[in-house]
């Protein structure tokens, strides 16, 4: 006669089972959080300034240390620190970032990714930098139709009024066409006349426009002028 079968329990010791729930209510509850002054610093710098620089300050706010694997920023006029990677619960760090003004005018919106270790999803900082405009060029593109009066097209240059512009240069890449400047209120107000030499084929150009404004403030912008298919 056969005998009904034992079923066994296998059990752990008490301390043993302490042990294991005490860890996994440990790694549920355990986090790594950094956690944002800003994500988005706007940086507003004078017309002479080179460059200028924005902090994105954070602290670890979790349980756990959190280790930040890079930092990139979208653009090579943007430069990025940090002064170490990784950040203890409740310590304080910053990513600095130093944007190069160059030739550049007008709002600039630059982003910088910031990978943390275990995180899927970066961290996108946001540097916006509005830059003062020296020179105002409208239009930037004048055009004729290829067989076209070869007429003069027009481009009005404005200074900024703190600008105090000292000098102003054209160049244009292409000898059919002459670029000539009109003094209209020195220091603030010019016209650019662009002629043709002729209209009978396409052609194009770029009018390198160079403008100084004080000491060792030099800016280049750029207009067009086309010869277009008819």
């Amino acid at each position: 006669m056969n005998s009904a079968p034992v079923s066994r329990v296998c059990t752990l010791p008490v301390s043993r089972a302490y042990l294991l729930l005490f860890s996994i209510f440990f790694a549920f509850h355990a986090r790594a959080d950094l956690r944002w002054d800003s994500t988005r610093v706007e940086l507003h710098p004078s017309m002479s300034d080179r460059e200028v620089k924005g902090d994105f300050a954070f602290i670890n706010t979790g349980n756990q240390p959190v280790t930040i694997d890079s930092v990139e920023p979208g653009c090579g006029c943007t430069t990025v620190a940090l002064a170490k990677p990784t950040y203890q619960p409740g310590e304080r760090g910053h990513v600095e970032a130093i944007f190069h003004i160059g030739e550049r005018t007008g709002v600039q919106a630059k982003p910088i990714r910031v990978s943390i270790h275990g995180v899927k999803e970066p961290v996108i900082l946001s540097l916006i930098t509005y830059i003062p405009e020296l020179l105002r060029v409208e239009p930037r593109d004048v055009f004729w139709r290829a067989g076209d009066a070869p007429v003069p097209r027009f481009i009005k240059l404005t200074a900024s009024p703190e600008a105090r512009l000292a000098e102003l240069h054209v160049l244009s890449t292409n000898p059919k066409f002459k670029a000539t400047l009109q003094t209209i209120h020195k220091g603030s107000d010019y016209l650019l006349v662009i002629s043709p030499v002729d209209t009978s084929s396409e052609a194009t150009t770029t009018l390198f426009i160079e403008a100084m404004a004080g000491p060792g403030i030099l800016k280049k912008f750029q207009a067009f002028a086309n010869i277009a298919p008819n």
